[in-house]
């Protein structure tokens, strides 16, 4: 096939079918049949490739070209662009295969466009105008991008891998962005994007900023991310750090890590984190003045201090940090201490309120003062408590059982008793020995793991409390 040369500006070419041209000039209106290549070389190009299978090198305009420099190519059916290295160009069109060479500007509007970027550095895409529920032949694609950026129109669909770029996502938008060094910001909202792909590898996480909207975090990933109002799904071996108000983070069976919280404790901004079952020990950390419901099994919970958390779930454990830290826990529907045990190391300051069906394993710092550290029973609660607890039970339909009581522990019963000889009265031992009081005229009853003797002693010196 003959080449045909052309230099020329402010013309109207005509290409047409299965011809090879190539043109240098500036503001020069091409148009293109089918099967044809065309290299043009300067700015301000239109060309309308008019039908199918037409191959266009394009550029040479810089990057930064004005709007009036940048070049404009209409693919009215499938091809192929490349864009030399810096230059501008907008295409429009459907099904389009793209490539840039680096410290490229191209904006890609169609639906199906796929974007090869992985001959040079530093390109910034734009890319969209597929609607927000694309899928497979409609997805536009964006392909190794690296210390680059995107852009995302409006409702649009689209999949980027690559490292070390930025992602800037509008309203109603679906973003799934593979890598390690991704920077993603979403400026509206009702986004969806999906992330990760970095294997957790140490100063490569991933970075998403947003607010009302759902994060998708594949698996092997670490990733942090900054919004009130988001749902979370991790699919396990993640390494997440989340915070904002009102999150919801569902993370998948094994081998995740996540630090949560900075919503100042506020209950209308509560993060909920729920747990699938795993045998895997999963740690948690809480920041400072946050307020976090927890749920799932196996959870290694560490708080900041100052905050309000709710644990559900078995096999789990809180180390507190010094500060007020509400923290109900339990609910997972056994009063018999054995495997499916949570455990809390108090601090200073801390509450802990059982729920019920719970059991409970306390554990105090080196040096703790009489009574110094609250838990509030339930019903139906099993409790073992370390030295300088205050426990509190209520009057309710069902038992509970309290082991290790000790001298520095001070017990707070609900009950009406007219004095200590009237609770002495309502005391009995089972046949394992243990103390059994009848808190109410019904059947509720307080079980614990001392003689009755030794409860006498300890009634009679005040550590047992009661209205």
């Amino acid at each position: 096939m003959s080449v045909t040369h052309i230099s020329r500006s402010y013309a109207i070419i005509d290409v047409g079918s299965d011809a090879y041209y190539v043109v240098a000039g500036n503001d020069d209106v091409i148009l293109i049949g089918d099967d044809s290549t065309l290299v043009a070389r300067g700015s301000g190009f239109l060309i309308d490739a008019l039908q199918a299978d037409d191959v266009i090198t394009i550029g040479g305009n810089s990057a930064k070209a004005a709007s009036f420099s940048s070049d404009v190519v209409v693919f009215n059916a499938p091809g192929t662009l490349h864009e030399l290295a810096n230059s501008s160009v907008t295409v429009i069109g459907d099904h389009a295969k793209l490539t840039t060479a680096g410290d490229d500007t191209l904006s890609v509007f169609g639906a199906g466009d796929t974007v090869f970027a992985a001959a040079g550095l530093g390109d910034c895409v734009s890319i969209g105008g597929n609607g927000v529920g694309a899928t497979n032949s409609e997805l536009d694609a964006l392909i190794g991008l690296e210390n680059g950026s995107l852009l995302e129109a409006p409702n649009s669909t689209a999949w980027v891998s690559g490292a070390n770029f930025t992602a800037t996502i509008a309203d109603h938008d679906k973003l799934s962005a593979i890598g390690s060094g991704i920077q993603i910001c979403a400026t509206g909202d009702d986004d969806t994007v999906v992330t990760g792909g970095n294997n957790q590898t140490q100063g490569v996480n991933d970075v998403v900023r947003m607010n009302n909207g759902i994060v998708i975090v594949t698996q092997h990933s670490s990733v942090s991310i900054f919004g009130d109002n988001l749902l979370v799904d991790a699919n396990g071996n993640d390494t997440l750090f989340l915070t904002g108000a009102n999150d919801r983070i569902a993370l998948g069976a094994f081998g995740n890590s996540v630090t949560i919280g900075q919503n100042c404790s506020s209950n209308a901004g509560l993060d909920i984190l729920q747990f699938a079952y795993t045998p895997f020990v999963a740690p948690v950390t809480v920041l400072a003045q946050s307020n976090v419901r927890i749920s799932g099994s196996n959870a290694n919970v560490t708080l900041g201090g100052d905050d309000q958390v709710t644990l559900i779930g078995f096999q789990e454990q809180i180390l507190a940090q010094p500060g007020s830290n509400p923290l109900p826990i339990g609910g997972h529907g056994s009063v018999f201490f054995g495997q499916s045990n949570n455990y809390v190391t108090v601090a200073p300051g801390d509450t802990v309120t059982m729920l019920s069906n719970s059991n409970l394993t306390l554990f105090s710092p080196g040096s703790a003062a009489n009574g110094e550290y609250a838990v509030h029973m339930s019903t139906k609660d099993a409790l073992s408590i370390d030295k300088g607890m205050t426990v509190y039970v209520p009057v309710a339909v069902g038992d509970d059982l309290l082991l290790n009581f000790g001298p520095s522990d001070v017990l707070q019963l609900a009950s009406h008793f007219s004095s200590v000889n009237d609770l002495l009265a309502h005391a009995t031992e089972d046949f394992l020995g243990r103390t059994v009081v009848q808190l109410d005229a019904g059947t509720d009853t307080l079980t614990l793991g001392m003689d009755k003797a030794t409860f006498t002693t300890y009634a009679q010196e005040g550590l047992i409390k009661f209205r």
